[in-house]
This record gives structure tokens, sequence and C-alpha cells, in this order.
């Protein structure tokens, strides 16, 4: 599964103004990422594909992991019912402060 797809598109839902509280599909996923995307280190994803494919020529944990995971729980938390008022306020800030993590990474 790709979880930073399925998560994007969970997080556009809810921009959309989709609540997991009345969406059986939103909660599925948000069901599915928590119980089958999340490991143990608390990232998202499964990359041992990813790494044996790119011969050490791609940083799999920056370039993919890293993504992916920001993604997830981005999608987490707008879908959160308890944190859904914050979002408005943390999209804000992510937009006065400049590039996302991800992006700071991937240009250094």
């Amino acid at each position: 599964v790709k979880w930073d797809m399925v998560c994007e598109l969970l997080e556009c839902l809810a921009e959309l103004g989709g609540e997991t509280s009345r969406s059986e599909l939103m909660s599925h996923a948000r069901a599915q990422i928590l119980e089958r995307g999340l490991n143990a280190d608390g990232s998202f994803g499964d990359y041992a594909k990813a790494e044996a494919a790119q011969g050490g020529k791609f940083d799999v944990k920056i370039g993919s992991k890293l993504r992916t995971t920001l993604v997830c729980l981005e999608a987490l938390l707008s879908t959160s019912p308890g944190m859904r008022h914050l979002w408005p306020e943390i999209a804000r800030l992510e937009n006065e402060t400049g590039p996302q993590v991800i992006d700071a990474y991937a240009t250094a």
C-alpha cells in the first residue's frame, strides 16, 4: 500500500469538509493507516523494497520515509475530531513559516 497516497487523499477529503464521524470511508481509512501503515518506530510505510531497488542512489529514509510519515501525521491530525478545530491555525502557521520540514531536507 502506498500510505503517502492514502494519507494525501484522506487529508483532501477532510479539507473538502469530510468528517470521520460521518464518513465510513474516512473512518475506515484512518483505522487502516493506524493498524497497517504504522511501524514500530513511529514512522509510516514499508521501505524494504524501495531500499533494495534504489541501490544507494536515493536516501529512502529522508526522501520517502520522512515524507510518508509527515503526510500520514498531517492526515491523522486533520481528520481527528478532537483536533479538527486547530487545523486552520496549523495550516496558517505552516504557510507563514515557509517550507515544510520535508522541503528543507530535500534541498539540503
